[in-house]
Parts: structure tokens; sequence; C-alpha cells
């Protein structure tokens, strides 16, 4: 009983191990992809002002 009870607390910290890690991850990518879409959109916007020039 002792042995199980021990068995599923190590599983339970090793979920939240792996759910905050991937939390991490999201926020990470999210951040990241962010930053190259508003590189994309400047460089979109400076092309079309070298455009119209």
């Amino acid at each position: 009983m002792f042995f199980w009870r021990t068995l599923n607390l190590l599983k339970l910290i090793f979920a939240s191990i792996c759910i905050k890690k991937y939390i991490q991850d999201y926020v990470y990518l999210k951040r990241f992809y962010k930053q190259i879409i508003i590189k994309v959109i400047t460089n979109i916007k400076f092309s079309n002002e070298i455009l119209k020039l």
C-alpha cells in the first residue's frame, strides 16, 4: 500500500514538472514567434516604403 502511494506521489511530481516545463516552453515559443512576426511585418512595411520611392 505504502509503495503504491509513493509511486503515485512520484508520478504526480513528475507530471507537474513536465507540465511546468511545457508551459515555460510554450511561453518562450510564443514570445519568440511574436518577435519573428513583428520583424516580418516591419520588413514588409519597409519594403513597401522602398517600392513607393
